[in-house]
């Protein structure tokens, strides 16, 4: 249940939360928050975006050697130096459908 009551309208729809298997390696996800866009500089004011690829996870294991990557985890991996860090804000994962609508959203939790 939630606090207030939510308003469904052209800019505001329920969507289906994504699950671990309707997640497929390559592909194409949203990364989006309000974190910094360099390694020194101050959070973002506008909301930034990148596009990343799903990456099988044992692949991500060898980026992250010291972490242990579950099955249940969704990793991305775009390049070095570009993609969400741990002084993101408001960081999500969005998911898209072959018709371009967004299938699910997760909150991310960064390594």
């Amino acid at each position: 249940m939630l606090a207030k009551e939510i308003c469904i309208s052209s800019s505001q729809s329920p969507i289906a939360l994504a699950m671990h298997d309707d997640v497929s390696i390559g592909q194409q996800a949203i990364i989006s928050g309000w974190g910094r866009v360099h390694p020194f500089s101050w959070l973002s004011r506008d909301l930034q975006k990148l596009s990343v690829p799903i990456i099988d996870n044992n692949v991500c294991q060898t980026y992250y050697k010291n972490t242990t990557i579950l099955n249940s985890q969704i990793c991305t991996f775009e390049r070095k130096g570009i993609g969400a860090c741990k002084i993101g804000c408001g960081t999500t994962l969005g998911l898209f459908d072959a018709e371009g609508r967004v299938s699910g959203v997760l909150r991310l939790r960064i390594l």
